[in-house]
């Protein structure tokens, strides 16, 4: 990690609480999940899955606040596992 980057983690508290390889229905994903201190009353979750895609790196995001994550977690898995990636007709 270079500088810049250690600066960033520093200033907004950013810890990585999960980072593991998921097998959703269609996709194997990579899921990773952060925690980020803006400010003492904006603590937030982002929950995110990446995967690639033939040539495309794609990346799904949601973000929560700290307090209602743990309630919606599953959730928000649930929504990542509803993705469907179909084959590319010709």
């Amino acid at each position: 990690i270079n500088s810049s980057m250690t600066e960033y983690l520093s200033k907004y508290q950013m810890k990585f609480l999960k980072n593991e390889e998921v097998l959703l229905k269609s996709v194997k994903v990579r899921h990773v999940v952060t925690y980020v201190e803006i400010n003492f009353n904006n603590k937030f979750i982002f929950d995110s899955i990446l995967f690639k895609l033939d040539k495309n790196n794609i990346k799904i995001d949601v973000w929560i606040d700290e307090i209602s994550y743990d309630n919606e977690k599953d959730y928000i898995m649930s929504i990542y596992d509803k993705i469907y990636i179909m084959d590319e007709v010709n």
